[in-house]
């Protein structure tokens, strides 16, 4: 098995793959279930080692995907609030979190103007910017993650192979869009099948996956 780190001894290689076997661990999207790399639970630009314990099996696809976000419960503790456009999700979250939501960006962005498709977009940018930078970042404070609904139907899965701690609200929205994206929005978050049960049965799978690999919640 080749790493995309050359410094990995051959030995602690082949024990990774004898302990963890010789699928991908995190199954992204578009996972080519063969691990053809090695991949950092703790990244190695934040002081993660090569040691046996600190490895696992990654598919090239998924290890690149990943890159350095950080694993729930090591550095970092991540909950994900995932609706429909114009929904206000309800939740008991920590109240010491910090909370990046992207409804108060669209709010803050559309202050005297009004919410058209270039608000949208920019809001949209702003909030994957600093959810890019925030799950990179070694924190003892929970984080909570409230994304567009656009955003959510393509990452969700990501998201909750990564171990955070994902919501739904059913809840559909009865006021009226305010333009052509969050239309769109909603439209892509109606067909993506995202409910309490689909996210509980890839939990299920999730948490085998992670026993498999010597993981725990």
């Amino acid at each position: 098995m080749s790493t995309r780190r050359a410094m990995i001894p051959r030995s602690v290689q082949a024990k990774v793959v004898v302990t963890y076997g010789g699928t991908c661990w995190l199954k992204f999207p578009g996972c080519t279930g063969r691990a053809d790399t090695l991949d950092h639970l703790m990244p190695y630009s934040k002081g993660g080692t090569d040691s046996v314990n600190n490895l696992r099996p990654a598919c090239r696809h998924c290890n690149s995907l990943r890159a350095d976000r950080l694993v729930q419960g090591r550095g970092i503790e991540v909950h994900v609030l995932l609706c429909a456009p114009r929904v206000r999700p309800h939740g008991g979250m920590p109240p010491t979190a910090t909370w990046l939501d992207y409804g108060a960006m669209l709010g803050m962005m559309a202050s005297g103007r009004g919410v058209d498709d270039d608000v949208w977009r920019i809001a949209e940018g702003m909030w994957n910017g600093a959810v890019a930078k925030a799950l990179r970042l070694p924190s003892a404070v929970p984080l909570v993650l409230l994304p567009p609904a656009s955003v959510a139907v393509e990452r969700w899965r990501e998201w909750l192979r990564l171990g955070y701690d994902l919501q739904v609200d059913s809840t559909h929205p009865a006021k009226p869009f305010r333009c052509d994206l969050e239309l769109r929005a909603d439209v892509s978050w109606m067909r993506s099948g995202v409910t309490d049960r689909s996210v509980s049965n890839a939990v299920r799978a999730r948490d085998d996956d992670w026993r498999r690999c010597g993981l725990v919640f």
